[in-house]
């Protein structure tokens, strides 16, 4: 048994050693691809005039290594084209990556990257030919983000109805970070009309089950009249399910276990 353990850790070792193996080849990679798409505030305005950025650099939060950049027109529109670079090591991998590729995306309202007050940013999974993004810029807890999607990922949706007097709307759920494995949940209360002089986003609030959250495309579901929204939290080998109740704006509630599984039985 022993033997039999000591075999498999060595192959597995070997496996890992070759599915990424660098070689000496001077060559030129792909730094970002070919991005266009659009930048709205949370009500639907276009953002105009805000500086957009692409970077490889994984540990770039701000993206001052960029590799491309562009300001977005009247629209909230901007094109970012591809961007190659010369590398000195070539990383040859066994693992197929079916022709994805990812980048950062920051984005700041300013016409400067280094004079910008504050920014925002998030990553993107996409074809390595490119393709096109829906981004929008949200506010929750006084910090400023940004959340893309594309024909590879959904982070937005909308359902739902809430009232709160002679003021209706929807709900919008937000997957704050749909690459990564763990992320956040934002509830947005949107109404059908703005105020005179107003947002049509009456209230943000981050859904906080005390545990991490699984980055997964959320959904509005309906039961005797409410609404509620499903999030799968904990850590391996302890996942479970945490139900939150959609109220009024500004209204979310995480409902005890007992009360969740009684709605949604798995």
């Amino acid at each position: 048994m022993k033997l039999a353990f000591a075999c498999v850790t060595f192959v597995g070792l070997l496996a890992a050693l070759a599915s990424c193996v660098p070689l000496p080849i001077p060559h030129t990679g792909l730094a970002t691809p070919k991005v266009s798409g659009t930048l709205t505030h949370s009500d639907g305005t276009p953002m105009a005039g805000a500086v957009v950025a692409a970077t490889n650099e994984g540990r770039d939060h701000d993206c001052r290594k960029f590799a491309v950049r562009d300001t977005t027109d009247a629209q909230g529109r901007f094109e970012l084209p591809t961007i190659r670079e010369r590398r000195r090591i070539f990383w040859l991998t066994m693992i197929e990556n079916f022709g994805q590729t990812w980048y950062e995306l920051c984005v700041q309202p300013a016409d400067s990257l280094v004079r910008a007050q504050r920014s925002a940013r998030t990553s993107v999974e996409t074809n390595r030919s490119g393709g096109s993004l829906r981004c929008m810029d949200w506010e929750a807890d006084a910090h400023w983000h940004l959340t893309c999607e594309n024909s590879w990922q959904h982070a937005i949706v909308e359902g739902g109805r809430w009232t709160d007097g002679k003021t209706q709307g929807t709900y919008r759920l937000i997957n704050v970070e749909p690459v990564r494995f763990e992320s956040a949940l934002a509830v947005q209360w949107i109404a059908d009309s703005a105020s005179e002089g107003g947002s049509r986003v009456r209230a943000t609030v981050l859904a906080l089950g005390g545990e991490p959250l699984q980055s997964e495309t959320p959904q509005v579901s309906q039961k005797d009249g409410r609404f509620y929204v499903g999030r799968t939290g904990g850590s391996p080998g302890r996942w479970r399910r945490l139900i939150f109740e959609l109220g009024a704006p500004g209204e979310l509630r995480l409902l005890p276990d007992s009360v969740g599984q009684r709605l949604f039985p798995r």
